[in-house]
Order: structure tokens, then C-alpha cells, then sequence
């Protein structure tokens, strides 16, 4: 999916069913790297441990991207496009107020910040992960940067 596919959604309906296939997508997606995070990598094979630690970190621009995605679909469904609009029944206007507004666009939005969440937790995962393996191997976590002069 692409943001400008995100953007180009205009009813209410087609929101709630891209968000639907976005997380159907995205949770077959992720889970290799899912399973990959629950494993313990409490081991004395270096190789098994660099493996492991470069399968992780490979996934960290995928889940950025992913992130972006969900993202774009909360925001675009805090967009007026979604708004209840004042509706008339017959002669007399249905006066909708902003609290039902505000609601509604969390009603649509909720689905997708939640989705945001559980990225930055993936994206958190990730990090934890790799500094653990490179505590494990032995290698400095967070080396100072030289100055080449």
C-alpha cells in the first residue's frame, strides 16, 4: 500500500476496511519476526547469535515503513473528509455537536493509533534485541563515535 492509496479513501467504510486489511497484512507480515522475538538467544554459538541479530535488525526499516503507513491512516482519519456532516431530516437540521464529532473521528482513528503503538513496540523490541545480542558477543552497545581529524 501506498500513502496516496491511504489518502484517496473517502467513506467512512472503505476506512474501516483498509484498516482491516492493513492489520490482516501486516500481522502476516510480521510474524517472522515475531516468533524470532520470543526466542531466547541466551546462547554460546556466536554464529546463532549473529544470525539472530541480523535477522532483527533487518526488519527495522520494514516496521519504520509500516509505521509510516498507520500513520497516514490515523491522520487521514482525523480528516474532515470523515466528518459528520449537519444533516437534514426532511425540513428540520440535525445539529451534530463537537463532542460527537470529536468521538467519531476517534472511533475511526482509534484502530490505526493502536496500530501505531504496537509498531513502536516492535521497533523498541528490536533495538532491545540487538543490544542485547551485542552485549552477549561482547561488542560495545553505545561506542563513542571517533572524529576522524
Amino acid at each position: 500500500m501506498k500513502i496516496s492509496e491511504i489518502f484517496s479513501i473517502s467513506s467512512p467504510d472503505a476506512l474501516v476496511a483498509a484498516r482491516d486489511k492493513f492489520e490482516e497484512d501486516l500481522n502476516a507480515k510480521i510474524a517472522p519476526l515475531v516468533t524470532q522475538l520470543e526466542a531466547n538467544i541466551l546462547s554460546t554459538d556466536v554464529a546463532t547469535i549473529e544470525t539472530h541479530m541480523a535477522f532483527i535488525e533487518s526488519w527495522r526499516s520494514r516496521l519504520v515503513k509500516y509505521h509510516a503507513l498507520a500513520s497516514a491512516f490515523t491522520d487521514h482519519a482525523k480528516d474532515s473528509t470523515f466528518l459528520v456532516s449537519k444533516t437534514t431530516e426532511g425540513d428540520k437540521p440535525i445539529k451534530i455537536s463537537e463532542i460527537e464529532r470529536d468521538a467519531y473521528r476517534r472511533k475511526l482513528s482509534g484502530g490505526f493509533a493502536a496500530l501505531q503503538t504496537l509498531l513502536e513496540g516492535y521497533i523498541d523490541s528490536i533495538d532491545s534485541r540487538v543490544n542485547l545480542a551485542k552485549k552477549v558477543l561482547g561488542i560495545e552497545v553505545d561506542a563513542p563515535r571517533r572524529k576522524n581529524v
